[in-house]
């Protein structure tokens, strides 16, 4: 897959689009189609380094938007629920 990544603290240029592994899910969690991600504020700090001591360097853009892709069985109705409680409910899974 192609992804946004970047592997330092840094202004923009430390990003770069590049192939990664496609992700496995484990137990309990699901692979995704993402059709759109944000980028937010939070984002760009951890990128720069601003948040270092609280947040690790990781992936740009947590807030994706898609359909169920792996590790899912049920229906995209039922998809849809789920994550709309999630979400409602301030889980983080």
């Amino acid at each position: 897959m192609r992804a946004a990544r970047y592997h330092e603290y840094g202004d923009p240029t430390v990003l770069t689009v590049e192939e990664a592994p496609d992700p496995t899910p484990g137990p309990g969690e699901i692979r995704i189609r993402v059709a759109a991600a944000s980028v937010n504020p939070v984002d760009w700090k951890v990128r720069s380094g601003a948040v270092r001591d609280l947040l690790p360097v990781d992936l740009p853009g947590r807030s994706p938007a898609g359909t169920p892709w792996a590790g899912w069985t049920g229906s995209a109705r039922e998809w849809r629920a789920s994550a709309s409680e999630t979400a409602s409910s301030g889980s983080a899974g």
